[in-house]
Parts: C-alpha cells; sequence; structure tokens
C-alpha cells in the first residue's frame, strides 16, 4: 500500500511515488523487517580527515522524511532505477577527534550536532525479481550506489574539542 504504481516511466508520477514512499519508510515498516529510516540511528561512524581521526557514535540523524524528490528514472528494461534527492539533516550524538588541526593537537570528545544544509542525495539501484517459496513474484534491491553531495553548508557544534582546555574548547 506505501508504493503508488505508475503506468510507465513518466518522471512526474514517478516522482510523486517515490516522495509518498519516503513518507512510509521513513516510519519504518516493522511487517517486513525495515527499521524507521527518521531517525535514522547512527551506532558508529568513523571519519579519517587530513590530520584528524573523527568518530561519531550514539547518534541519530533527523530530517530524512521532509527530504523532496528532484528526479526519478526508470529504466526497466535493464532493471535501473535513479534517484535524486535534497535534504536538510540533522546529526546529533557523542564523538571523540585525535589528530592535529594546524597548529593544535586535537583529543577531545563530547557532544555534537551537525546540520547539512541542501545536502543532494543521488542513488543508482539495481533491481531484480524472484519468487518466493509459494511461487509468488517479488521485485527487490540487488545492489545500490549513492553519492552525497554536502550541499549548500555545513554547521557543526561540538563541546570539548581541546579536552582540559576550556578558553580554546567554547
Amino acid at each position: 500500500d506505501f508504493i503508488h504504481p505508475c503506468n510507465n516511466t513518466e518522471p512526474a508520477c514517478l516522482i510523486k511515488a517515490t516522495q509518498d514512499a519516503i513518507l512510509d519508510f521513513s516510519k519504518g515498516l516493522p511487517h517486513l523487517g525495515v527499521p524507521p529510516l527518521d531517525p535514522f540511528v547512527i551506532e558508529e561512524l568513523p571519519i579519517q580527515l587530513p590530520g584528524i581521526k573523527v568518530t561519531f557514535y550514539g547518534g541519530k540523524a533527523t530530517g530524512l522524511k521532509k527530504c523532496q524528490v528532484l528526479n526519478v528514472e526508470a529504466y526497466l528494461e535493464r532493471n535501473i532505477f535513479t534517484i535524486e534527492v535534497r535534504c536538510n539533516i540533522t546529526i546529533k550524538g557523542k564523538y571523540t577527534a585525535e589528530g592535529r588541526l594546524l597548529l593544535f593537537p586535537i583529543n577531545g570528545e563530547g557532544d555534537s550536532k551537525i546540520k547539512i544544509v541542501n545536502s543532494i542525495i543521488k542513488l543508482n539501484i539495481n533491481t531484480k525479481y524472484y519468487k518466493d517459496k509459494e511461487g509468488r513474484d517479488h521485485f527487490g534491491i540487488k545492489s545500490y550506489k549513492y553519492t552525497f553531495d554536502y550541499g549548500e553548508r555545513i554547521h557543526y557544534t561540538i563541546t570539548n574539542l581541546f579536552k582540559g582546555n576550556a578558553e580554546l574548547s567554547t
């Protein structure tokens, strides 16, 4: 019931169907084993930056349910779909950081909040048809790739970046 079929590959119909599906998927589909996507739980996310290793953990990303679908293309003969969405995403959680930032040694841990404004996510999805034990046809995802453009700007709010140095950490 959460996916509205389109009779063809008309972009307007595909965009509306995808926009509607995002709202349902963001709540989760427990009967299908799909957890909620908004908030999206980030158990651990290590990021290696030049000179600094940052690990985010115990976090939640919100804003995915409000993503705006910009484009959807369906190549049915090749079982390929491409989806492009624009999102404002906020990530709150804890972090640890070690390394150097210019002349300053970094050894911090604390709370973090990251706001990503107008990010663009592009998905390329390869699909497949398969039969279940009763011989019924089902449609599923075979593989996918994505790109993430950070968009217009990113706001970082972090506490205790320079552990033990209150002047630099504020």
